[in-house]
């Protein structure tokens, strides 16, 4: 059985693009291996290529952008694509999907654990996985895993109601009822993250939060959320699109907390990387060399996408 990615474009012609070939070009010429037909794309604008490790994006110096899961490729970095990622060329956005054989993914080095017997806030939060320690023997430990489960995934149930057309005063109920039905199941619940099940496990509880809501109408606003569920794709990239803004804002969080990049570092990753700004107006923004500002984002990003993928091997 064959590897294959495929990016499918959620707007418009709804076209879904198929890559099974170990390199293939993407633009807006003929030339190219999948061509896209759209002015804000290069001729010859980004590349995938089947590694032993997995997919890999490559920017080839394209004037509009490529951007996976809202960080920006300089051109000739290298990126990493897994299922589910949102890639955008220009102003087209594509979600990207696999199938196929399991690439050999080595495991990341997991984060140090503090070796203080007395457990702070801070030392805590560095013990692993959040999943794994909402049963910790530890009252605190597991006071505090649970404060933080909220923080966390709170902002993905409300991004996503909003998506499927709740209402407003509606949203809270919505993410009182998952939490709610998670820590009564907890006790039960086995996280396994080789097999994904806590990400679809929420998303299914989050559904079924959103249907049960619909009986429980109040008020003038009248809201019907199965047209949006019954549209399975959407339902999807609406999701996906939640959890990866919110795990793209824990990962950045914890390079800040745990490093000591500049602020000029910062800076050009914000502007550059995440803005969209082109590098030579990034560059006269932060009075600094394009070829700075290019280094300054690429070793940001570089540790930002190393702890996306390790909070992805955590949580599935």
């Amino acid at each position: 059985m064959e590897r294959t990615l495929r990016l499918s474009s959620q707007s418009g012609d709804k076209v879904t693009l198929k890559v099974s070939s170990e390199r293939a070009v993407i633009g807006r010429s003929g030339d190219t291996d999948i061509q896209i037909e759209d002015p804000s794309i290069s001729g010859s604008h980004a590349e995938l290529n089947q590694t032993q490790a997995g997919w890999v994006l490559v920017d080839l110096g394209s004037s509009r952008g490529t951007f996976l899961n809202n960080l920006r490729l300089s051109e000739g970095e290298e990126a990493r694509v897994h299922d589910g990622d949102a890639l955008r060329l220009g102003e087209r956005r594509l979600t990207v999907s696999l199938s196929g054989p399991a690439f050999e993914e080595a495991p990341l080095p997991p984060r140090e654990e503090s070796e203080v017997p007395q457990i702070t806030r801070d030392e805590f939060l560095t013990r692993g996985s959040l999943l794994l320690r909402l049963g910790d023997e530890d009252t605190m430990v597991r006071e505090l895993s649970w404060q933080d489960f909220h923080a966390q995934y709170a902002p993905i149930l409300r991004g996503f109601a909003r998506k499927a057309g709740c209402p407003a005063d509606r949203i809270d109920d919505i993410v009182q009822e998952v939490m709610t039905a998670f820590f009564k199941a907890s006790e039960q619940f086995e996280y396994d993250p080789g097999k994904g099940r806590f990400r679809g496990y929420l998303k299914t509880a989050t559904i079924r939060a959103l249907q049960s809501q619909r009986h429980k109408s109040r008020g003038a606003v009248q809201w019907e959320p199965e047209r949006f569920l019954e549209q399975p794709e959407e339902v999807d990239d609406a999701w996906d699109t939640e959890w990866m803004e919110q795990l793209l804002e824990r990962a950045i969080r914890h390079v800040m907390a745990t490093t000591n990049l500049s602020s000029s570092s910062w800076d050009a990753f914000e502007l550059y990387g995440r803005r969209g700004l082109s590098l030579t107006d990034a560059a006269l923004q932060l009075k600094m060399q394009p070829e700075a500002v290019k280094k300054a984002k690429n070793r940001v990003a570089a540790l930002v996408r190393e702890e996306l993928d390790r909070l992805r091997q955590e949580e599935g």
